[in-house]
C-alpha cells in the first residue's frame, strides 16, 4: 500500500515564492482536474464528490510556516507542539456571498467584509485555509476532513492553528 502513496511536491520558485494560499488553491486545482484522471482514471467531475483528501485538501509551507517549524528547540521536536504549523488549503473552497450584495459593495468602493482583520486582504470568517500542527496536517486531513462538512467543525481562522488535539 505505501508503494501506492506518492505525495505530490510542487516545487517551482518563479511560480510560487511569495504566492498567496489562494494562488496556491488555483495551482492545486489545476492539477487534481488532471491528476484524478490519470493516477486512477476518474474524472474529475466524479472525483469532486468524494472526500478523499488528495484531491480536496494541499498543503503549503510558506517562509512564516517553514520558520514555525525550524525554530522548534531540537530537544522538544518529539514533544507535543502547537506553534509548528503548516497551512492547510480547502482546494474546494469558494467565497459565499450574494452575487448582487457583491456587486453593489464593490460599485461603492468597497468589498467582501466581515469584520475580520484581514488575512491577504481577506476579512470574510472563513478565508478558505488554516494554520494546522504540522505533525497533524497529513493524518489529521486525511482521517478528520472526510466529509465535506469536518472543514466548517475544524476550521480556524487565521492566525489560530488548527488540530490541536
Amino acid at each position: 500500500m505505501l508503494d501506492s502513496f506518492r505525495p505530490v511536491v510542487m516545487e517551482d520558485a518563479r511560480r510560487f515564492d511569495g504566492a498567496t494560499p489562494d494562488q496556491i488553491r488555483d495551482a492545486f486545482k489545476e492539477w487534481a482536474r488532471v491528476a484524478c484522471e490519470t493516477e486512477h482514471g476518474v474524472p474529475y467531475k466524479r472525483a469532486e464528490l468524494a472526500y478523499s483528501a488528495r484531491y480536496r485538501l494541499c498543503i503549503m509551507v510558506d517562509e512564516e510556516a517553514l520558520q514555525s517549524v525550524l525554530d522548534i528547540p531540537t530537544e522538544d521536536l518529539e514533544q507535543y507542539n502547537t506553534t509548528g504549523f503548516v497551512i492547510l488549503i480547502n482546494g474546494r473552497w469558494s467565497p459565499e456571498w450574494d452575487p448582487e450584495e457583491l456587486a453593489a459593495e464593490l460599485a461603492a468602493g468597497g468589498g467582501l467584509d466581515d469584520g475580520h482583520e484581514p488575512v491577504y486582504g481577506c476579512t470574510l470568517g472563513e478565508v478558505g485555509w488554516m494554520k494546522v500542527r504540522y505533525g497533524q496536517a497529513q493524518t489529521g486531513a486525511s482521517s478528520l476532513m472526510t466529509p465535506d462538512g469536518s472543514w466548517d467543525l475544524e476550521y480556524r481562522r487565521p492566525p489560530a492553528i488548527g488540530f490541536v488535539f
